[in-house]
């Protein structure tokens, strides 16, 4: 079977391939570039059924293929086994010209788009949450939920306010090195919460962001359970 993903948001992507991998119950999977890789490579990769007869994941990364030709490439492909599962990536968008995209019906590849995500979206959710207001954060993040993210990337968004909350709450010298927009968002919020709160909220950002990589907490409720907690921690 054969995936491309495209988009620049790629951490979806990656999000959706490891979906992927896990249904297919794929223990491992090879990554590879295009750039790095010549068409007789990828052949012998795709065709690598190992020692029990399992057959490979591939990902091949085509972000950096720029206009050279993949005719080659594609062939390989067209012959591809069907137990073989070979995801063709790009970090950015790909237009109806492209070779892989122009080969879909060939390949009878499914296509999936990972569109950017609105950094105005991201950054007005984050606002919100770290302002305590709950009702309004939950719109937000019903907003931001349009755009497909990774759960993980807005956990690092929210891991990344944080610390800016941090640095003004413990005079960090690191204050100086903020942006004037960056230090009086951090300046308003840090309002909210007392020192032994931040704190508190280190432990949970480090705990949850371990039950996050070891499956131990749901990706449905990995953000609610985050500004849950930080909407008590706001109250302090």
């Amino acid at each position: 079977m054969i995936y491309i993903f495209h988009g620049e948001n790629l951490s979806s992507s990656r999000e959706q391939i490891l979906k992927i991998q896990k249904a297919n119950n794929f223990e491992s999977k090879t990554e590879i570039s295009i750039e790095n890789t010549t068409s007789q490579q990828l052949s012998d990769i795709i065709l690598s059924f190992d020692f029990f007869g399992n057959a490979p994941f591939v990902v091949l990364d085509i972000s950096n293929v720029g206009r050279s030709n993949v005719d080659d490439f594609i062939k390989v492909l067209k012959k591809a086994p069907e137990q073989s599962i070979v995801v063709i990536l790009s970090s950015k968008e790909l237009s109806k010209a492209n070779a892989f995209i122009k080969a879909v019906s060939e390949l009878k590849a499914k296509v999936f788009f990972s569109k950017k995500i609105s950094e105005s979206n991201i950054f007005n959710f984050i606002d919100n949450v770290f302002l305590g207001k709950r009702d309004v954060g939950y719109k937000s993040l019903a907003v931001l939920m349009n755009d497909n993210p990774d759960p993980i990337y807005i956990l690092t968004m929210l891991e990344y306010a944080l610390r800016n909350i941090a640095y003004i709450k413990f005079n960090s010298s690191l204050v100086s090195k903020m942006s004037p927009f960056t230090k009086i968002k951090a300046v308003n919020q840090s309002r909210l919460f007392s020192e032994e709160a931040v704190k508190d909220l280190y432990e949970f950002f480090y705990n949850i962001d371990l039950d996050s990589k070891t499956g131990e907490i749901s990706q449905d409720m990995l953000i609610p359970f985050c500004m849950e907690k930080i909407f008590l921690e706001a109250k302090s």
